[in-house]
């Protein structure tokens, strides 16, 4: 059997009809709000990307001493 969308609500007061309004409206918001913050938080995550990317290219640029001894001989002073 069939139901409208009439008889779906036919019991529902006052208080019902209003608090579905508001339900209606925040459901939309929800569905465009979504993608929109799926753009955002892409946007933020490649410029995440981007600023490690330099940062290892910045840290790539830097000569570090060459030495002969090992950590655990630096560390002891017998190096």
């Amino acid at each position: 059997m069939a139901i409208g969308a009439i008889a779906l609500f036919r019991f529902a007061d006052g208080w019902d009809r209003l608090m579905i309004v508001p339900g209606t409206i925040m459901a939309m918001v929800n569905g465009t709000v979504l993608p929109l913050m799926c753009i955002v938080f892409g946007d933020m995550t490649d410029s995440f990307i981007g600023d490690s990317i330099q940062t290892q290219n910045n840290f790539t640029n830097i000569t570090f001493p060459v030495s002969n001894t090992t950590l655990g001989e630096e560390m002891t002073g017998r190096g």
